[in-house]
């Protein structure tokens, strides 16, 4: 493609000139040259950095580091969710997701394997008591579920595979369960 650009513009040159006289041609040829000269200086300079990003890309899939990341914020600016990720590009994965609410205080914290809920899910709510404390496998309730009104212990129960095996204390039915999807949705995702 270079040659053909050259080519075509050598003749561009020479038909605008109407005629031009052979030491004209040379001084074109030779114009030509340094620029091709400096194109294939280019092309060099563009493929070193392109080779040091990849490798420097090959490090950090090698390495595998969880990365912070905002990925939403309030209207005033604050953060709204962050985001932690391991992996690289099409195998990226988010690991974590902590929510916070405008005044910047956490009010919930996620952990995800695979796309899915899986291990100890954290929320408060307004004044920093304590609403759920929950574990997931699979987004699936499995372990602990316990839930807390003005940050004091009103529910607590086992589950497996999204069956209550055990009551520990408290009255905590189903209702209860949905009603923690609905709390987390609506303080969380809003």
């Amino acid at each position: 493609m270079k040659n053909t650009l050259i080519i075509l513009s050598l003749g561009f040159i020479l038909l605008g000139c109407g005629g031009a006289d052979s030491s004209e041609i040379e001084e074109l040829k030779h114009q030509n040259e340094q620029l091709s000269k400096k194109l294939d200086e280019l092309i060099d300079k563009d493929t070193a950095v392109i080779v040091k990003t990849v490798v420097k890309e090959e490090e950090t899939k090698s390495n595998n580091k969880v990365r912070e990341e905002i990925c939403e914020r309030w209207d005033n600016g604050g953060k709204k969710i962050v985001c932690f990720k391991e992996g690289y590009g099409s195998n990226e994965e988010i690991t974590r997701r902590i929510y916070y609410n405008s005044d910047q205080l956490k009010i919930g914290i996620e952990n995800y394997k695979s796309g899915k809920l899986d291990g100890k899910f954290y929320s408060w709510d307004i004044f920093g008591n304590k609403q759920y404390e929950i574990e997931f496998k699979e987004d699936k309730f499995n372990g602990t579920y316990k839930s807390y009104e003005n940050g004091v212990l009103d529910c607590h129960v086992e589950f497996e595979n999204n069956e209550l095996v055990k009551t520990i204390k408290g009255n905590c039915d189903e209702s209860r369960q949905l009603s923690f999807f609905i709390e987390r949705d609506m303080y969380m995702f809003k």
